[in-house]
């Protein structure tokens, strides 16, 4: 089923008609759809028009845009030892460690993927990996615009592009923070001083906040993040700034407590309540900044409302 058809039917299944009409009839695939089956066209039309949705739609829109393909190739069909395809992935292997596949337009990367970010325009992906390269991807063709193989000299935690999209700023099992041009490739910038690793922009699992100055790249103010065993550092995951305040932010560690700090470290406000057995693995913000939505080890969200500092929902 092409990708076009298939993400129409979602959209209809969800009822959400107005991105699903736009989608049908403003984009090239549809547009050639709708001239070379006309009849299956109509039919998607008529789809929108109802006030309800089939789920045997999928099947029979699978069906229709399968059997085209598979008609000339079920006379070609043969079944073949599993050594063969062992064989092809073999060749491929070694195709790509020539050169011979063109695999930055596959986004491939040597290593693990351990983090990636996208663009504010949404145009661009960086991703980090395992062996401490970074690429920036172009979404649209999968074209690699930028490749900085020693980004790091470890796996990459972390990656974020600047609000103009000109530098790139990345996180290290290596515990630096390191931000380059995207043009250039080149190290602008290095902020070094935690002692363990590097989980985000600000924040390690020595179980400190760091504020950093752009300009001098020296520490201006370091923070203890609160919760944990008492005389241990807990390691802090995240830190994310709250959208109506500045001046606060929220911060999520290994322990059972998300806290709301300032730039001073002064505790404003914090959410208590998890259940023993497990600690918070990470956190996010609603787009509004009312609710702090939180994973834990016992594979439990837990939502919390920032104006009260209670546990809402599980």
């Amino acid at each position: 089923m092409p990708i076009g058809l298939k993400i129409v039917l979602e959209l209809v299944e969800l009822r959400e008609l107005g991105a699903a009409k736009t989608l049908l009839r403003q984009t090239d695939p549809m547009i050639m759809m709708k001239h070379n089956q006309p009849d299956r066209y109509i039919h998607l039309e008529n789809m929108l028009a109802r006030s309800y949705f089939d789920p045997r739609e999928k099947v029979r829109q699978r069906k229709e845009g399968e059997m085209p393909l598979l008609r000339p190739l079920s006379g070609e069909a043969r079944v073949v030892p599993p050594s063969r395809l062992l064989a092809l992935l073999v060749v491929l292997n070694g195709s790509k460690h020539q050169g011979l596949l063109p695999q930055d337009n596959f986004m491939m990367m040597d290593d693990a993927v351990l983090c990636m970010c996208f663009s504010r325009d949404a145009e661009m992906l960086a991703t980090g990996a395992q062996d401490g390269k970074l690429k920036v991807w172009k979404i649209l063709t999968g074209q690699c615009l930028r490749k900085i193989e020693r980004c790091h000299t470890k796996g990459i935690t972390c990656v974020n592009f600047s609000k103009d999209n000109s530098q790139i700023l990345s996180c290290s099992f290596d515990q630096a923070i390191r931000i380059h041009g995207l043009k250039s490739g080149k190290l602008l910038k290095e902020f070094r001083g935690h002692t363990s690793f590097v989980n985000d922009a600000v924040a390690s699992s020595d179980g400190t906040i760091k504020v950093w100055n752009l300009k001098t790249t020296e520490c201006s103010n370091t923070l203890k993040s609160l919760g944990g065993t008492a005389g241990s550092d807990t390691t802090v995951h995240s830190v994310h700034p709250l959208p109506r305040n500045a001046e606060q932010f929220v911060v999520c560690n290994r322990s059972n407590t998300v806290v709301i700090m300032n730039m001073q470290g002064q505790i404003v406000s914090f959410s208590s309540g998890k259940r023993e057995g497990g600690d918070f693995v990470c956190c996010t913000l609603s787009p509004r900044g009312e609710w702090i939505y939180c994973v834990g080890e016992d594979m439990v969200l837990y939502c919390f409302c920032i104006s009260t500092g209670k546990l809402e929902r599980l």
